[in-house]
């Protein structure tokens, strides 16, 4: 047995395939816990981006990214929870592109090297297993499209249904969110290598190659003439408050339908600083499986072409980890699809080094200070989620759930003594509750932790209080 695990970890040979059933296992165990995490918030009325996103909706007139959130919006007009559906759906998709990526990574076989891509921390089962945060976002949408594509034209095929179905789902992704337009280059890539050396296929690959490029545009300049007002920003928080869900959701991605792409390219701006240093180092991370491959200097050119593609995300929002993900699940998926036609070399690495590799660094998908660093950033969440006990204390406040909300704010405490906002938050419960004294003591420790406490919250405080 022992020899059986030393051979398994350490010997260049093996095959993946060999392993399938237990390779399908561990990534619907990564999968699944995500799913499960977030489904957490959901119980608790979701949030303000990951599901806020998917429920913007045309109540308040045209609006860029609010296809899916209208069809949502329709739903649950009959009688059920309308951020179940939202997150049923994303379940749904998740679930789905996990199939499609997995039946095209076993459609060939495989060095045990080939399990880089699978389990990158920028590619789908890694990257929101290791921020959350960073998950269920309205792109992976477009990834199931791109894996329905790859499917069906794997082995020289050219599926008809699954073509269709990837250019219908394509068009939901563009029209529900505009960063779907900017992974055009690949889908078009992707039927012009497979089609132009079969003159039976050239003529319709380029039906569904003008297809693809129409969808792309129209759905571009939709969100250029409809991009969103803060009114249309009030008039869709009203709708969904209409079917039951509280303001908060509205205070993310919905919020930032009212303002304009000047002030994204601002805060990218107020961090670059930052930026350039942290997110170089882990794209050169998550390019490193590519690069042990022979199949980048082939395709080279759609390399580039697909990152300058890409490139103005980086530009006009600060998500650049979720950028970084975007581009590798989208190169990776190319990658798989390729290889399952043309044979690939790749270095042979035993499964110890994939492990390395896919468990020490991880990509936050915005605004951290430091890198993520894998499995161990992991268990240490698991052991102080400081912040998901705030999180949840805030969803409880905002449900008026006071006694669950000082509960997760103190169990937050006592994870993290020094975390500011969570006696702000908590100072500002125990002053509804009227508990003054506490909400005093709370004040006083945020304010030690260098916080700044609203004038009004003081005078509301001092005047229900007594203090002067």
């Amino acid at each position: 047995m022992k020899n059986y695990f030393v051979r398994l970890l350490f010997d260049k040979n093996i095959f993946s395939n060999r392993y399938k059933v237990a390779i399908i296992f561990v990534a619907y165990v990564f999968l699944l816990y995500f799913v499960y995490c977030y489904a957490c918030e959901i119980n608790i009325g979701g949030d303000a981006w990951k599901t806020g996103d998917w429920l913007i909706n045309y109540e308040g007139g045209w609006v860029r990214r609010g296809l899916i959130g209208q069809v949502l919006y329709e739903i649950s007009g009959f009688g059920v929870s309308l951020v179940w559906v939202a997150f049923l759906l994303q379940t749904l998709i998740y679930l789905s592109t996990a199939h499609f990526v997995l039946k095209i990574f076993f459609s060939t076989r495989r060095e045990i090297s080939w399990l880089l891509f699978l389990f990158s921390p920028a590619f789908i089962f890694l990257f929101p297993f290791y921020d959350i945060q960073g998950g269920f976002r309205k792109e992976i949408i477009v990834f199931l499209a791109f894996c329905l594509l790859a499917v069906g034209l794997m082995h020289g095929g050219f599926n008809k249904k699954y073509l269709v179905s990837s250019l219908f789902l394509y068009a939901i992704a563009v029209f529900s969110h505009e960063l779907a337009a900017s992974c055009i280059i690949f889908f078009v890539h992707l039927l012009f290598e497979h089609t132009r050396s079969d003159a039976n296929l050239r003529s319709i690959g380029r039906v569904y190659i003008t297809g693809f490029i129409i969808v792309a545009v129209a759905g571009l300049l939709f969100s250029f003439i409809f991009p969103g007002t803060i009114d249309t920003a009030d008039k869709i928080c009203e709708s969904l408050q209409h079917r039951g869900l509280t303001s908060d959701i509205c205070s993310g991605a919905i919020k930032a339908l009212g303002v304009d792409s000047s002030s994204g390219w601002k805060q990218v701006m107020a961090r670059i600083q930052h930026y350039a240093f942290l997110y170089p180092p882990l794209f050169v991370l998550a390019m490193i499986p590519l690069s042990l491959t022979d199949w980048w200097s082939r395709r080279l050119p759609v390399l580039l072409v697909g990152f300058v593609f890409v490139a103005p995300l980086f530009l006009v929002a600060k998500d650049w980890g979720r950028w970084i993900h975007v581009y590798f699940s989208m190169i990776s998926v190319l990658l798989l699809c390729d290889s399952s036609n043309i044979k690939t070399r790749i270095y042979k690495l035993p499964l110890i080094g994939v492990i390395i590799y896919a468990g020490v660094w991880s990509i936050p998908h915005s605004g951290a200070s430091l890198p993520g660093f894998g499995m161990c950033s992991v268990a240490y969440r698991i052991v102080h989620d400081d912040e998901g006990y705030n999180n949840r204390g805030n969803a409880y406040f905002e449900k008026g759930l006071y006694d669950q909300a000082i509960s997760d704010f103190s169990k937050a405490l006592e994870i993290n003594p020094k975390y500011g906002e969570a006696y702000r938050n908590r100072a500002v419960t125990y002053y509804l509750t009227k508990n003054y004294n506490k909400s005093w003591d709370d004040v006083s420790k945020a304010k030690e932790l260098g916080l700044s406490i609203e004038p009004t919250f003081i005078d509301a405080l001092r005047k229900a209080s007594g203090r002067q």
